[in-house]
């Protein structure tokens, strides 16, 4: 179903349930107006008529008294007359009324009260005052009855509106819990392919092309899904294609170049005779240039192995101090060209970790180097060794220059492959960067970390964090293969 179907059926069912509890209340309130109204005109009816019919019956109790006592005199037997017509009306009008059973027997009365009055030959014979008691007794009590009706319809009617009411307050609360329900149901759905979504843009950007979406939403995240799965299907190609390409490239150019360097090298040690010095200095700036060549054409070899999963390690119990000394000692000659100097505090006692001493080394040769490329001339290169404080920790080895510094956006991009910082550019022989990029390789695979951090003197500082062993190893260290690692530089 379309996200735009999904919304507009929950908007759709929220106002229909909006508009059916408004005729809901409506139709109450017009109820409960008509039943206001009809006990209005009832009780006005009731009263004005009880109290018409009272007045009759002196009218015609006096009518009859005066015709009796003044000689029969036409005047007041007219009277009589009219005010027994104004009461026998009323009294029909009443019995033409929907009536309840007790005003019905109340009608009754009065009618049998008003038949009795009538043959007692009021007029000939004058009137009683006992059936005229009588008649004003049934009249009040068709009162009464008529009140009685009108206080049980006004309780009746106040049931109604209490239940409606009720029914009111629950209708709005599940309509509410209805469109809540709906609209969590709709805002699940799509939060979910959003999330699935984001999560699969994040992949691709840190490099993993693998990743695919489900497409069978039927919305227009399918949509996305399938040109989202088309798009890393296509960059996982690209990224095979170029890291095969990167990888035969290498291998084909490692015969001819090492065959060149050698060539080189004959040449410098004057086997095939004497040089003069300007053509010493181009040969050793060529044979230079070659070795830059060929450590880049292996660290492009090492990478491929690495994300191909073939890279092999051998894991023994190795000295941390010596090998950093080692690694320290190396980059002398370097340092020493530069005016630089390698502060190294690695402390007396041995800190044992198992590693690959080859793999190790060419991390720290290489955090090194790229600390004196970066650094100004006569600058000094920090080299220290933090041991654990407790005995099944970590052991540091900290890397500092004093170069020009990496923006914290790019912290985590430079260890990306071929990523370099705009710092980086006026620096000669940077490099193509791989290396940190390779170091990080190495360190998931001893299970351990390689991290950048500012030096409060200016510069960076690299921090290679590494397994600890408690103590030194009192037997032979034996080797074994480390976990393959896959593209994304994880263990399989």
């Amino acid at each position: 179903m379309r996200v735009v179907t999904k919304l507009g059926i929950g908007y759709g069912v929220f106002l229909g349930l909006l508009v059916v509890l408004l005729s809901y209340q409506l139709s109450v309130i017009r109820g409960l107006v008509d039943s206001n109204r009809a006990l209005s005109e009832t009780s006005s009816r009731v009263s004005v008529s009880s109290s018409h019919m009272l007045t009759l019956a002196d009218a015609l109790s006096e009518a009859a008294d005066k015709y009796a006592l003044l000689d029969e005199d036409e005047g007041y037997a007219d009277q009589f007359r009219r005010a027994a017509r104004s009461f026998a009306d009323t009294l029909r009008h009443f019995q033409t009324l929907p009536l309840t059973a007790g005003e019905i027997a109340a009608v009754e009365r009065l009618s049998v009260a008003w038949t009795t009055f009538l043959a007692s030959r009021p007029l000939e014979d004058g009137t009683s005052p006992l059936l005229v008691d009588n008649m004003k007794d049934e009249t009040r009590a068709l009162r009464d009855a008529s009140e009685a009706a009108m206080v049980a319809e006004i309780g009746v009617s106040a049931d109604r509106a209490r239940t409606a009411d009720r029914l009111s307050v629950a209708a709005v609360i599940a309509g509410l819990a209805l469109s809540l329900l709906l609209s969590a149901l709709i805002v699940r759905s799509i939060s979910g392919s959003l999330r699935r979504l984001t999560a699969g843009t994040q992949a691709v950007a840190e490099g993993d092309f693998s990743i695919r979406l489900a497409e069978d939403t039927g919305d227009e995240f399918g949509q996305v899904a399938r040109a989202f799965n088309l798009m890393t299907g296509k960059l996982d190609e690209a990224d095979k294609a170029k890291q095969n390409f990167l990888s035969s490239v290498s291998h084909d150019l490692k015969s001819p170049l090492a065959s060149m360097q050698e060539t080189t090298r004959l040449l410098l040690d004057e086997v095939t005779g004497d040089v003069s010095l300007d053509q010493k200095r181009l040969l050793e700036l060529s044979h230079a240039s070659g070795e830059r060549l060929s450590s880049l054409i292996a660290r492009l070899l090492d990478l491929a192995r690495m994300e191909a999963g073939a890279m092999e390690y051998n894991f023994e119990a190795v000295e941390l101090t010596d090998l950093c000394r080692a690694a320290a000692d190396a980059a002398e000659l370097r340092v020493a060209t530069r005016g630089s100097t390698i502060m190294a505090k690695l402390g007396a006692e041995p800190v044992w970790v198992r590693c690959d001493a080859p793999r190790i080394a060419q991390v720290l040769e290489n955090l090194l180097d790229n600390a004196i490329k970066f650094s100004p001339p006569g600058a000094e290169i920090g080299l220290m060794l933090t041991r654990p404080e407790s005995p099944d920790g970590i052991v540091l080895v900290s890397v500092a220059d004093r170069g020009p510094g990496v923006a914290d956006p790019e912290k985590e991009r430079i260890f990306d492959r071929f990523y370099q910082t705009e710092t980086s550019s006026p620096f000669a022989g940077a490099g193509v960067g791989l290396g940190l990029a390779i170091c990080r390789e190495i360190a998931a695979a001893h299970e351990g970390t390689i991290q950048i951090e500012d030096n409060p003197e200016g510069g960076s500082i690299f921090v290679l964090a590494l397994n600890h062993l408690a103590a030194a190893p009192h037997t032979q260290p034996t080797q074994e293969q480390a976990p393959r690692l896959t593209a994304g530089g994880g263990s399989a």
